[in-house]
């Protein structure tokens, strides 16, 4: 079972209780606890567990805005210029998840997607 403290030990860029507060951390924790079954997801649980709240807490602060851990990336920077500052992303990885849903928005929720899929959890309705 994963606590608050569990949580935090392992991923240390949201460990800041200003920014990602116990209660919420505890919302996401309660909220992977009735969404990932045990018996499917065995002894990967925990990682599963963890990846799924890291997720959802960077899902909270995008929507708050700003510079936010695990954001997804927008792809391999594929050219840039100087002058007018332009820059182009190659991300055809990322699309390559297109059934991922919000999933693909974060580098949390990819490394749940495919650990998700690796698990077999069954259908998910995005």
């Amino acid at each position: 079972m994963v606590d608050i403290a569990t949580f935090r030990a392992v991923f240390p860029e949201l460990g800041d209780s200003a920014k990602y507060p116990d209660a919420q951390v505890q919302y996401y924790l309660d909220f992977a606890a009735q969404s990932l079954r045990p018996e499917a997801w065995r002894n990967l649980l925990e990682r599963g567990t963890g990846l799924f709240v890291a997720h959802y807490l960077a899902m909270s602060a995008i929507s708050r805005a700003g510079t936010v851990p695990g954001r997804g990336q927008l792809g391999i920077v594929a050219s840039k210029s100087v002058g007018p500052a332009s820059i182009s992303y190659d991300n055809s990885a990322i699309s390559a998840q297109v059934d991922a849903g919000h999933w693909a928005l974060t580098s949390y929720g990819l490394m749940y997607w495919e650990l998700m899929r690796m698990v077999g959890t069954g259908g998910w309705q995005l």
